[in-house]
């Protein structure tokens, strides 16, 4: 039988401590959260100007999972945020004045200006740009998983087989996952 509880807020510096936390990371947390919140008001306020070509999302509310997220990540993990994780780019180092040429299709943002205003993402801070949640887009996000699984003497086979067994895998992905599969010459470490 599972056993789930519900997390509380952190009471006290000692347990912040006791997970890793000082006061410095916990400023530098709310800073990520709240430069989140002013990007995404600012870039909504220019796309109702229509200053933002296409259409515009906000993570609004989501600002702390996202941030939480991305601080829990090491500098060798690879992320693939989301049009309402801004959260990601933020606390990854994507500076706002760059976020915002991204909006504005301009050649300083993440993607060179070659990619819709809210799907971008850096390869050098470790993000790749996923235009879609939905399971079609899993094998990429597999293919960079294959890799990390390599450097880490964890078996592909795992992640392939992991990716079977995803909730949000439809038939197609299924089957594209199991072609990508028996296409390669998996060892099992």
């Amino acid at each position: 039988m599972a056993i789930a509880r519900e997390a509380g807020p952190v009471g006290s510096l000692h347990e912040v401590r006791e997970a890793g936390l000082d006061r410095d990371d916990l400023l530098g947390i709310y800073r990520n959260m709240l430069v989140t919140r002013g990007v995404e008001e600012r870039g909504h306020i220019l796309y109702r100007q229509g200053k933002i070509p296409g259409s515009f999302y906000t993570g609004r509310g989501n600002e702390a999972a996202a941030v939480g997220v991305a601080t829990a990540m090491r500098s060798e993990d690879v992320g693939t945020p989301l049009h309402r994780d801004m959260g990601v780019h933020i606390t990854r180092g994507v500076e706002p004045w760059r976020i915002f040429a991204q909006y504005m299709g301009r050649q300083d943002g993440p993607t060179h200006g070659r990619d819709g205003n809210v799907h971008m993402a850096d390869s050098q801070l470790g993000l790749i740009a996923m235009v879609s949640h939905l399971p079609a887009m899993l094998p990429t996000d597999l293919s960079r998983d294959y890799e990390a699984a390599a450097s880490l003497g964890v078996s592909p086979r795992a992640v392939y087989e992991a990716g079977l067994a995803g909730a949000l895998c439809d038939e197609e992905t299924r089957e594209r996952l199991r072609r990508i599969g028996q296409s390669h010459d998996w060892d099992d470490r």
